[in-house]
């Protein structure tokens, strides 16, 4: 099974893509929009073709075959979402690096409009069951919005220990107005 038809038994079909960015650059590879995400009332965004590029683990000297996925809700869909996927692939593409579960992107200004959400964080698609985590090696990687605080703890004390607030405070990571879990 190949990507885009691995995401659409998980996800539906792709209603909607982008090859260029804003400027009609065409970037590294696609974005693709597909009809729904794993949790009621979401929809789910995902590279297509940056598992072409070799990315290198960052800690080991095996090479990562690697799609980028971010949900939102479908009443709240940021406008730039798309083009966020596009830079943070390019930025894979260019550095010759795999994004691996808890790195920080960021933090800069909001990511979205009127937003506290200035960062994001790499994490296993655990909203998805785990048969979507991968598919003939190439694995996907959950790109979430969090605030610039959670981005500091999480340089601070480990991935793992914020992963355990995750747990135990379950905040809803599609909700753009989120507060800090830290």
């Amino acid at each position: 099974m190949n990507v885009p038809e691995h995401l659409e038994s998980f996800c539906g079909p792709i209603v909607e893509g982008w090859r260029t960015d804003p400027d009609g650059k065409t970037m590294p590879c696609g974005v693709a929009r597909f009809e729904r995400g794993p949790v009621e009332g979401s929809v789910t965004f995902a590279t297509l073709g940056l598992n072409s590029y070799p990315l290198k683990s960052a800690t080991s000297a095996k090479f990562i075959r690697q799609e980028l996925v971010m949900l939102a809700r479908k009443d709240e869909i940021p406008g730039n979402l798309p083009a966020l996927l596009h830079q943070v692939a390019a930025v894979a593409v260019s550095r010759g690096r795999a994004y691996l579960r808890g790195e920080i992107i960021g933090p800069r200004n909001p990511l979205f409009t009127g937003t506290e959400l200035t960062a994001l964080y790499v994490a296993i698609p655990v909203y998805f069951p785990h048969e979507f985590n991968s598919v003939d090696g190439i694995v996907f990687a959950w790109l979430v919005p969090i605030t610039t605080k959670e981005a500091a703890f999480v340089s601070t004390e480990g991935w793992s220990k914020f992963e355990d607030i995750l747990v135990r405070e379950n905040p809803d990571l599609l909700d753009l107005h989120r507060p800090s879990v830290v």
